[in-house]
């Protein structure tokens, strides 16, 4: 537990430009630490429980993040090759791991619990909001495409197309100057 904690605070100091190559290279030689602890825990766990191992799916996870980041870390150290974009999303898996601690708190597990039960109605809802977007759109663009620019109604919020309808009306939603706009 201490090691995912201390993996997720690691990855979370990383900024950007680097202050100094020590910097970078003692995150390096952590990160590099607790690959090998999680690489270790994972033989172990494999070792003592055989085929039992992958039955859990936290343990599959924990698999499939160590393989991963044992990909990531021979394609940085082996290869020229250039994987940002890739060990970004590595690093968010091994950040996911966070998730695992959930089973010590069976208050915060069931809360997490209930949010992943409430996704679909969530979606729902993103479904709902997209439509009345789109339809709230079309009647902007019908109604106010010959209205000229004055003030906060210029260039990036008008309704002459429905591209920058839909981007005003987003805008609107999420309070960005929506008081500028009426």
């Amino acid at each position: 537990m201490g090691c995912i904690m201390l993996n997720t605070v690691v990855m979370g100091m990383a900024i950007f430009p680097w202050p100094s190559e020590e910097y970078v290279d003692s995150l390096q030689l952590v990160n590099y630490v607790l690959f090998g602890v999680f690489v270790v825990e994972a033989f172990l766990k494999l070792f003592a429980l055989r085929l039992n191992y992958f039955h859990d799916g936290w343990n599959v996870f924990d698999f499939c993040c160590v393989l991963l980041s044992t990909l990531g870390i021979v394609l940085n150290e082996l290869t020229d090759l250039k994987v940002g974009t890739v060990m970004s999303t590595i690093r968010l898996l091994r950040v996911a791991r966070l998730f695992r601690l959930l089973h010590f708190a069976p208050g915060l597990n069931q809360l997490f619990n209930t949010f992943i039960l409430s996704i679909p109605k969530l979606l729902n809802i993103g479904v709902l909001l997209i439509l009345l977007t789109f339809l709230f759109s079309v009647l902007g663009v019908h109604l106010f495409a010959t209205v000229q620019d004055n003030g906060a109604l210029g260039v990036h919020a008008n309704f002459r197309s429905f591209y920058r309808a839909a981007l005003t009306l987003t805008r609107s939603m999420t309070g960005e100057a929506w008081n500028e706009l009426m």
